[in-house]
């Protein structure tokens, strides 16, 4: 047929499942709905890619079978381009830095011990090109590298915080707006 296909999905309706650990260490499925996944595409677009421009180059850098990639893969509803990161190239660090200056990507997200080895190989040399947004998550950020975000003019650090059951994240705080100490925000 030529015609579109109707669809029946409610906010109601399963997105998709994904499998973590819990507290407990015992795999189990995370069942997660429309809503929520329209709720953190709504939420990330509002307090953090807005005013960054409506064509971004967001770097998809964790696996696909963990939950932090899904905020990335939201973008896509909002005319944002993905560039999915492989597993060789997030391990590499040289190469990672190398390809981050060459796309120009706008926007990145890693965990803090990626980011600390992204530092200490020259990330924030002033003669590359670094990523506008950073969305720093899945460990928490100890006080020094909170201080050192926090004075940083090239890139907006932003701490996300939420467990598989919240839709990734459920707290976000920009590092330059508290540069006190470390804080899961609001």
């Amino acid at each position: 047929s030529a015609e579109n296909v109707q669809s029946e999905a409610s906010p109601d309706n399963l997105a998709y499942v994904i499998y973590t650990s819990g507290s407990n260490g015992q795999p189990k499925g995370v069942m997660v709905q429309h809503r929520s996944a329209a709720n953190l595409a709504a939420a990330l677009h509002d307090e953090i890619y807005s005013g960054q421009g409506s064509a971004l180059k967001v770097g998809l850098n964790a696996p696909l079978a963990f939950d932090a990639s899904v905020k990335q893969l939201l973008t896509l509803l909002y005319g944002h381009s993905i560039y999915v990161l492989s597993e060789e190239l997030r391990l590499d660090v040289e190469q990672l830095l190398s390809y981050l200056d060459q796309q120009a990507l706008d926007a990145l997200d890693c965990t803090p011990s990626q980011l600390k080895l992204l530092l200490a190989a020259g990330f924030d040399s002033q003669s590359r090109r670094v990523p506008k947004i950073m969305l720093i998550g899945g460990e928490a950020l100890d006080e020094s590298s909170w201080s050192m975000l926090g004075e940083n003019q090239r890139t907006r650090f932003h701490n996300v915080y939420g467990p598989t059951e919240c839709t990734v994240d459920a707290t976000w705080i920009a590092v330059q707006d508290a540069p006190e100490r470390p804080t899961i925000g609001r």
